[in-house]
């Protein structure tokens, strides 16, 4: 069957929209030829069908664009069209588009049916071939196809994973093409932005005296094996979404990869890009940290961007980013991170996401709520926001600035606490992290790390000892909350904190007191302004039984428990009695849940807020104002959730005691 379709030479995004409304999407795995005078016309026609194929809500599949200038191509060209053409159920489909007055390019495809898939999955001749052809298979000319039915989409997953093998570490990484269509995740009101700051140089009715474009920005790039789909993802969609003036490279360095497909054939795949794409190999793995430092030592723009090895920038992200650094040289800055699924590869982002970073006293970075501060200051939604903590993978700073302020710890090891580093080092020596609304980029989350984390000397702690360096050097006397939750690192050796000390005297930084009063104002300091502190116990049949979380996620809302006093530094059975009268851990206070009778409950905590139920502390009971019970483990044993009832000051399971750790 033969169709026509004139198609005038436009932008890429109305071709599409030609494209999409001539051809239509079919729930069908298609197998595509094209075929063109040029290459370079027939690479932008499969990416153009890779884009028409696209559809987030659906799962896609990949399979091959056959490029008839390779001989690899041509014999996979010849033997699947001539498998799928010999069988009468399958109907060819043949569509000219002419691009201008005289040239043109042919597709021909199929939609393959289910029973066909499975035969021509078997059919693929993948043995024939060397290591360099099959990573061509698996490259940026791999269509994504539209799968409705949950039943095929999991039958095609399930043999093109036993066929192909795509994917060693994250196998659903290959559903979704390189030049994916992304959602608009910005508000509105970022066009505005983007066209004033940058074209115009005029924003709010102030002049930006100093032009931006001469701001070169390199975007770094750490991978180590990284699959190479999301690899390629990253890289294609920082050239493709960067404008040509604002992007002066992107640094691939690659942290000792072993993988055979981000050897040789990587370094012939970035000469496409003609120069812009550097990549840069260390023999000896670093671990992150060092290697994002080693990769912003080759950078030769002005700014630096560091992004993860699985990220999707979208349009107009690096625009903003620049913007903000020529205003204010010192801030280090972070776009706003959207979510994709590992699984699905579904893209999800909000345009009015103002969520900043926190941490907990056990050195791990924690989303939290923008404070009325700093919600008070800002005045659009275009507005950065200011942020204690970053999250750490992506980040944009002033390159000489960075260095200058420390760059990162080089003693860390591998991956953890850098950048809570980082952010404690940024607003106590004169700078600020923020984060940027109008600029971002996706992130794909995995469950764990597909590289080995262990560091030097069998390390494989590495988030504690880095966190444990932080603590020594940046946090003062409050190292006491980190060594509360690892009480076994405090007498470890981390390595020498000198040069890190000297830095902190050389660049005159705040005391942490003043980072805790004035930028994250409303952290919870276990022992400072509580009317009691430390481990909370009674006796029970002559032993010690302590108030204990019994290891429950504390993200969560759960019952508090009793177990046997471990000692007064473990972290499990720290309590405070805030000056408000909360009974409380660090984000979490204890609620009384009292039954019908209304002479009996347990008690849940959940996280703090205005609400939250008081305690009085009075004869050594803890009276619950609310309700009027109190706490007790009267009938318990140990793992028991602990309960509050009728009041007894006669009743010795209802007499608590704190004792503060640091006594």
């Amino acid at each position: 069957m033969s169709r026509l379709a004139t198609v005038e030479a436009r932008p890429p995004d109305v071709l599409l929209l030609e494209l999409r409304r001539f051809l239509g999407l079919r729930p069908c795995l298609a197998l595509v030829r094209l075929e063109h005078s040029r290459y370079e016309t027939r690479l932008l026609l499969a990416h153009a069908f890779v884009l028409l194929l696209s559809d987030l809500e659906r799962l896609h599949i990949p399979c091959q664009v056959f490029d008839s200038g390779s001989s690899f191509g041509e014999h996979l060209s010849t033997e699947l069209f001539g498998f799928a053409a010999g069988r009468k159920d399958q109907r060819q489909q043949q569509v000219t588009l002419f691009l201008g007055t005289t040239d043109h390019i042919q597709l021909t495809y199929f939609c393959l049916t289910l029973q066909f898939v499975q035969e021509i999955l078997h059919r693929l001749p993948l043995g024939l071939f060397e290591m360099e052809q099959l990573d061509a298979f698996r490259q940026f000319q791999l269509l994504r196809h539209v799968v409705r039915t949950k039943q095929l989409q999991q039958f095609i997953v399930t043999q093109v994973l036993r066929v192909l093998a795509f994917d060693a570490h994250g196998a659903s990484y290959f559903r979704v093409g390189l030049l994916a269509d992304l959602c608009q995740c910005r508000s509105h009101l970022c066009l505005v932005f983007v066209k004033t700051k940058i074209v115009h140089k005029h924003f709010q009715e102030t002049l930006v005296r100093c032009p931006i474009l001469w701001r070169k920005a390199s975007v770094v790039i750490i991978f180590t094996d990284e699959a190479w789909t999301p690899l390629m993802r990253t890289v294609h969609s920082v050239v493709n979404r960067s404008p040509p003036e604002l992007l002066k490279e992107v640094v691939l360095l690659d942290d000792n990869s072993q993988r055979e497909e981000l050897k040789g054939h990587l370094d012939e795949y970035i000469k496409r890009f003609g120069g812009l794409v550097k990549l840069v190999r260390k023999t000896v793995r670093h671990g992150l940290i060092r290697a994002k430092l080693a990769g912003a030592k080759e950078a030769t723009g002005q700014v630096v961007v560091f992004l993860d090895s699985h990220c999707e920038a979208t349009t107009g992200w690096l625009e903003p980013l620049v913007a903000r650094i020529a205003e204010k040289r010192t801030a280090i800055l972070c776009p706003m991170i959207d979510s994709i699924a590992a699984e699905t590869m579904a893209y999800h982002g909000d345009p009015y996401a103002t969520a900043v970073g926190g941490f907990s006293w056990a050195l791990h970075f924690t989303w939290e709520s923008m404070s009325q501060k700093e919600q008070q200051r800002r005045k659009s939604p275009t507005d950065h926001i200011r942020s204690p903590t970053m999250a750490g993978g992506l980040l944009a700073a002033d390159k000489e600035y960075f260095f200058a302020v420390g760059g990162y710890d080089e003693e860390m090891d591998i991956w953890g606490g850098e950048n809570l580093e980082i952010s404690f080092r940024a607003w106590t020596c004169g700078g600020s992290i923020e984060f940027i609304p109008c600029s971002h980029v996706g992130h794909i989350f995995r469950a764990g790390h597909p590289y080995n984390m262990t560091g030097r000397n069998n390390n494989k702690d590495v988030h504690g000892t880095n966190s444990k360096r932080l603590a020594e050097v940046w946090m003062d006397d409050y190292k006491r909350l980190y060594y509360m939750h690892r009480s076994d690192l405090k007498d470890k050796d981390v390595g020498d904190l000198t040069s890190r000390k000297e830095l902190r005297e050389k660049l005159k930084c705040k005391p942490f007191k003043w980072y805790l009063d004035n930028v994250i104002s409303g952290k919870f300091v276990f022992d400072e302004n509580v009317q009691a502190y430390g481990t909370l116990y009674t006796f029970v049949d002559g032993y010690r039984m302590c108030i204990d979380t019994l290891q429950k996620d504390e993200k969560m809302s759960h019952t508090l428990g009793v177990f046997p006093c471990q000692g007064k530094g473990s972290a499990p059975q720290q309590m405070s009695l805030s000056n408000e009268g909360h009974l409380r851990r660090e984000t979490n206070c204890a609620q009384a849940m009292v039954g019908r009778d209304q002479e009996r409950g347990t008690v849940m905590m959940t996280h703090c807020h205005g609400g939250s139920d008081k305690w009085t502390y009075e004869g050594q009971l803890l009276r619950n104002t609310r309700s009027g019970l109190c706490l007790s483990t009267d009938g318990l044993k140990q793992s028991d959730d602990v309960i509050v009832t009728n009041c007894d000051s006669r009743n010795d399971h209802q007499k608590w005691r704190f004792v503060d750790p640091n006594k």
